[in-house]
Formats: C-alpha cells, structure tokens, sequence
C-alpha cells in the first residue's frame, strides 16, 4: 500500500475513494480529523492510472460524474460486504456439516468421476459407457480425421461435458480428482454451487470443442476443468477485493505442469495440451468478467507492464500446444 496523495476533507476523500473503486481500483482513505485526508492506493501497478483519475479530480471535485460513480460503486460494495458475511458464516458451518451438504457439486462430481472409472475397468468390458460418453463414437470421424459433431447436432448435447468425466488410469484420475477437490471446493464454498456449475460448463464445453477441431475426438479427464478453475480462482483472488481469501498458489506448479505435458506429448506420451491451455483461458475470461475487470482491462495493459508479457507467454504456450496436439493425435 503506498500514499496516493491528500484531499481537503472528508467528503471529497470519500467520493474520491468510491470512485477509484468503480475504475477498479482499490483503494482507502484516514478516518482521522486533520486538516487534509489521505488517499492510499492498494495495488503499486495501479499508481499511474490513479495518479491521473486524482489530478482530474483535483480540478473538478464537484463535478456530477464523480459523485454518481462513486455513489454507484459504495452500493455495490456494500453488497459485496453482505456476501462477504454470508461467505463467511458458511465457511463457519463447514466445520460442523458435512462434505457432501457443503458441498454437493463438488462432491457429485467427484462421485461421478470415480462410478465411471470404476465400472469402465472392472464391470463394462465392452466400454459401452465411455462410447455413450466420449465426445464422439462416429467411427467414420475417426477414420477420415472429418470434425461432424454428428451425435451432438442430433441431439447427444452431454457429450460436450462428459469426456471431463472420463479417466483412463489410475494415476489420472486420482491426480485429477485431488486437485479438482481443491479448487471446486473454494469456488463452491466461497462462492456457490451455481457459480461452480456454470463455470465447469463454460470450461469443458469451450476446451472440448476447440481440441475436438484442433485434434479429434481421442480425449478425456477432469484436467482442462482443473487448469479453468485455478486461472479463474487466481483471477479473482487478484482482482477482486470481495475474493482476497481464496487461494491461487498452485498457478506456478500448473504452468510447469503444463511446459512438462508439451515435452511429454513431443517423445510419444500424448497430453491433451489444447485442452488445459483453452480451459485456463477460458477460466481467466470468466474472472475478469466477474471481477469487473473487463470494464477497464485496456487501461489495466497499458499501466501494467507486466501484463502483456504475462498475456504474450501465455498466449504462445497455447499456441504452442494446439500445433503439438495437432501433429501428434
């Protein structure tokens, strides 16, 4: 936290404060009576964006503009803070419920997951149910490498999703489902069971999709979901002041990960790169849209010199990817 710059009173620090938080940028002010009132900015990467927004306002304190902005972002921080306090107290009452009624998405998933691996290895020798399934059973498709989309146009619309319910070992499943654990229990538990549903269905049917085009139909696991919830919960956790407690560490581990499965598919052991490499995308869109970021993410590049960086590497690990799977599936 740095200071930003001092206002005369308490009014217009105030204002000003609630305005920076409606340009999505956060930010305090002293409570103290003194003869001018301090303004602290949270982020440093923000300074010179907040430095200009503070000098505008400086000429015009008055100006209607402000006023209705900052009145605007007040109100919806103070419904932020309510959620904030229903997040809370139900984080309190996992101590006393169970897994499963805090739960329940996270724990039907993972449910479902581990009735399918099972009954894939142990009881269906025929594998009819991963052929009901996968993202397409056409064997012409297969053969001739043609992207249809056959049974889904007929109406199999499930086979967008399913294929993330499909594991094809025992390392596979059990690495997936730890993970999946961690990061659908902190957007179910700090968020709801809505939110993890809707953003697990954006993720799987977006990365499906593009690696269905990119490289066919030969593909499953809980994976690309994975790499979607920890890009959105490592954008939220950044962007948004209501998320600060959730936690986005393991995104260093996952780009290693992900550089580690490229050289993997490179010497013969396939990983489904597009598809970890779309998840992530598309997790990191949805946060930026839910966190507000959206509203000023041209500004954000241009006063964050390491956010294009950031966005160009990232860009051509998935890049990247796409062309391995496409010569390699």
């Amino acid at each position: 936290m740095r200071k930003l710059g001092d206002l005369d009173n308490h009014e217009d620090a105030k204002c000003f404060r609630w305005y920076l938080e409606s340009q999505s940028i956060e930010a305090w002010h002293d409570e103290e009576d003194s003869l001018s009132v301090t303004v602290w900015l949270v982020q440093d990467s923000q300074k010179e964006q907040a430095m200009a927004l503070l000098q505008e306002f400086k000429e015009d304190p008055k100006d209607p503009s402000f006023k209705t902005s900052s009145e605007q972002a007040a109100k919806k921080h103070h419904v932020k803070s309510v959620q904030e306090a229903k997040e809370r107290k139900r984080a309190l009452s996992a101590n006393r419920d169970s897994f499963i009624s805090n739960y329940p998405v996270t724990f039907c998933l993972i449910a479902a997951c581990t009735v399918i691996f099972l009954n894939h290895h142990y009881i269906d020798k025929q594998h009819t149910l991963f052929q009901y399934l996968c993202f397409s059973a056409d064997p012409i498709a297969r053969l001739t490498g043609v992207r249809n989309f056959s049974e889904i146009l007929s109406g199999q619309i499930w086979r967008l999703v399913t294929p993330a319910l499909m594991h094809a070992d025992w390392f596979h499943i059990i690495f997936n489902m730890l993970w999946f654990y961690q990061f659908a229990r902190q957007i179910e538990g700090h968020m709801s069971s809505k939110r993890l549903l809707s953003i697990m269905l954006v993720i799987s049917i977006s990365s499906h999709v593009v690696f269905y085009l990119v490289a066919g139909p030969m593909f499953l696991g809980m994976s690309g979901v994975n790499y979607g919830l920890l890009a959105y919960i490592w954008t939220m956790e950044r962007f948004s002041s209501a998320h600060r407690n959730l936690d986005g560490q393991a995104s260093k581990f996952f780009v290693f990960w992900y550089c580690l499965c490229l050289v993997l598919t490179l010497i013969g052991m396939p990983v489904a790169n597009t598809i970890h490499g779309v998840g992530g995308l598309a997790g990191l869109v949805l946060g930026i849209f839910h966190s507000g970021r959206n509203k000023n993410l041209v500004m954000y590049f241009r006063y964050d010199e390491d956010a294009m960086k950031y966005s160009l590497w990232g860009l051509g690990l998935l890049v990247a990817g796409m062309i391995i799977d496409h010569y390699t599936y």
